[in-house]
């Protein structure tokens, strides 16, 4: 059994807890954690459901196949309940070419799933510690919402994030 670094599981110091994987993700080669909370997806855990919709924590990290993450993102558009995302800090190691890629792939995405997200996504929320990568991200977000017809929001930390997704579900 391979052991793996839970990034949800922390002590009551802030740390990480380490626990064993139950098995192999079948579309990455890194161990799979058991989603305790009754969800099948890989990259999107409920970390809050209130009466107005659910906040899903995302991390992209180990993500190889950024089509993976898109799937399991419609199969939340398709139980057409309103939720919103928190992603954490974007730190996959890709190159930059397929960077570019996998973001045009993204807002396509975005642009083809408009109607859904518009009526099921209260809103996405970006976490970047990072001072002038959380400047930059505010700046093209700033942009790119409106375009896209999202409520994008970057916040600096988990908790701030997650105050503000859960607002955005209760603006409703």
């Amino acid at each position: 059994m391979r052991i793996g670094l839970d990034s949800r599981l922390r002590g009551n110091d802030g740390t990480r807890s380490l626990i064993k994987a139950k098995h192999k993700c079948p579309t990455i080669d890194l161990p799979c954690f058991p989603n305790t909370q009754r969800s099948p997806m890989h990259y999107f855990t409920p970390a809050k459901t209130l009466p107005e919709g659910t906040i899903y924590l995302t991390d992209l990290t180990h993500v190889a196949d950024f089509s993976d993450w898109l799937s399991e993102f419609e199969t939340l558009l398709n139980q057409n309940r309103r939720f919103a995302t928190v992603c954490t800090p974007m730190r996959r190691q890709v190159s930059d070419e397929q960077r570019i890629a996998d973001r045009k792939t993204y807002i396509e995405w975005i642009k083809a799933h408009r109607p859904q997200l518009a009526e099921r996504c209260a809103a996405m929320l970006l976490i970047e510690p990072d001072a002038a990568q959380l400047a930059f991200f505010r700046e093209q977000s700033s942009k790119l919402a409106p375009a896209l017809g999202v409520n994008y929001i970057v916040e600096a930390d988990e908790q701030t994030a997650l105050l503000r997704a859960e607002e955005a579900l209760k603006a409703v």
